[in-house]
């Protein structure tokens, strides 16, 4: 009786991915569903998926780090929209990042589809580059939603929002402690920097009186 009744479980179990297409504890087109425990920063959060607490960093985008500028308004934002709530992560090509991370798309609630629509109103990614909080970071091969996050981020820019605001120049300048090299923050290169090798200044002139030089790319 109990090899038949456990033959049965499973049979229901193959019988509802054959249907969906997706396994136990995902939704919709893959979401699997977690509950937020901590919010670290702007863009990483402390969620319980499928029974493991997992450090998960957002795709696609940048929080300045918490001692720099919009660093503490950004993490203010995320923890004020996660709390501890259920989400639901998307994921990319990628599953985790160089440092064990998952990588994720977090949605507060499970979407109708991928249009702009949705995408605006439900996918935190999303609101936190269109309301100014991050800039659009491209890390191939993770690039699902690139060019929507390009028009996000120029309607953050022409509307002046968070880091966009003007101010008329940079305010500061981010070093790479092992390149020796130093950014705008609005490089790409600056803001692929990992938080222990990065360094601020407040001028050009502290970067370069510290043995740091330009970045050729964004030419500070």
């Amino acid at each position: 009786m109990w090899i038949f009744w456990r033959i049965s479980k499973l049979l229901f179990v193959l019988f509802l991915i054959s249907c969906t297409g997706s396994t136990p504890g995902e939704s919709g087109f893959g979401l699997i569903e977690g509950k937020v425990l901590w919010v670290y920063d702007g863009d990483t959060a402390l969620i319980r998926v499928r029974g493991r607490e997992e450090r998960v960093r957002l795709i696609g985008l940048n929080c300045p780090e918490l001692e720099e500028p919009w660093g503490k308004d950004a993490y203010s934002y995320t923890r004020r929209i996660l709390g501890r709530r259920r989400v639901y992560l998307e994921r990319d090509i990628e599953e985790r990042d160089s440092y064990g991370r998952l990588l994720s798309y977090v949605w507060l609630d499970i979407p109708k589809g991928r249009s702009e629509a949705e995408i605006r109103g439900k996918m935190l990614n999303a609101m936190l580059i269109v309301s100014g909080y991050a800039r659009k970071l491209d890390v191939p091969p993770n690039l699902r939603y690139s060019d929507l996050f390009s028009k996000l981020q120029m309607e953050a820019m022409k509307a002046g929002r968070g880091v966009w605001m003007p101010n008329g120049k940079e305010r500061y300048y981010v070093g790479n402690k092992r390149s020796r090299k130093f950014h705008i923050p609005s490089c790409q290169y600056g803001q692929m920097i990992s938080p222990r090798n990065r360094v601020i200044f407040k001028s050009r002139e502290e970067a370069i009186k510290s043995g740091y030089v330009p970045c050729r790319f964004c030419n500070p």
